[in-house]
């Protein structure tokens, strides 16, 4: 939250996820233009900052709208 890593609530907030070859496939191709930076996020700022959320909120719109997804809540990627 406002562009800072937070630990997770519990430790049962981590779990593994079904991965499609799809997305495997997009992230491979995002991950061979990735440019490290200090904290070895996969997405942040230009700067290498986590992104804050309201520009994860328009990066994500403006994706799913790219893609002809109609355009959802970040909860809704969670089911």
């Amino acid at each position: 939250v406002l562009g800072r890593v937070a630990p997770l609530k519990s430790d049962t907030s981590r779990a593994t996820l079904p991965l499609s070859d799809e997305l495997s496939r997009r992230l491979s191709d995002f991950r061979s233009i990735w440019r490290p930076n200090p904290a070895e996020l996969l997405f942040a700022t230009r700067t290498g900052r986590p992104l804050h959320a309201s520009a994860y909120w328009r990066r994500l719109q403006l994706d799913l709208t790219r893609l002809g997804i109609p355009k959802r809540g970040t909860h809704a990627f969670r089911h």
